[in-house]
């Protein structure tokens, strides 16, 4: 439907709606229609305090963005590289020996589940 269709107060919400994602995410996770959303813009006015929570968590990825950067510069700087090889070194060693456990375990298992078939014939 193209906007010129639309009537004007739709066109509006929509404005609205488009100035703040988070109502459109929001709507998507609770699975409400957007009828209610609508309606009660209609009667409430944007200025609503419904709204806030939509309105104002817009600004802070901003600055959760911004301020995450330099504390990610600040902890790189601070890696010890060879620490951090050696490390991932001995966690290689552990999977490859977590690895030939379950090898070996599951071949004595399929040995010992191939000789045990009859063991029910014993008392």
């Amino acid at each position: 439907m193209e906007n010129e269709e639309l009537h004007p107060t739709v066109r509006e919400f929509k404005e609205f709606v488009n100035k703040h994602p988070q109502i459109m995410i929001e709507v998507r996770k609770s699975g409400k229609s957007w009828q209610g959303y609508y309606d009660k813009w209609v009667i409430n006015g944007e200025d609503d305090a419904m709204w806030q929570e939509f309105t104002t968590s817009r600004s802070k990825p901003k600055e959760q963005n911004s301020e995450l950067l330099p504390l990610l510069m600040k902890y790189a700087e601070n890696i010890n590289v060879n620490k951090l090889q050696e490390q991932i070194g001995r966690f290689d060693e552990t999977i490859q020996a977590i690895q030939k456990l379950l090898i070996n375990s599951e071949r004595h298992g399929e040995k010992t589940q191939e000789r045990k078939p009859f063991n029910w014939f014993y008392d």
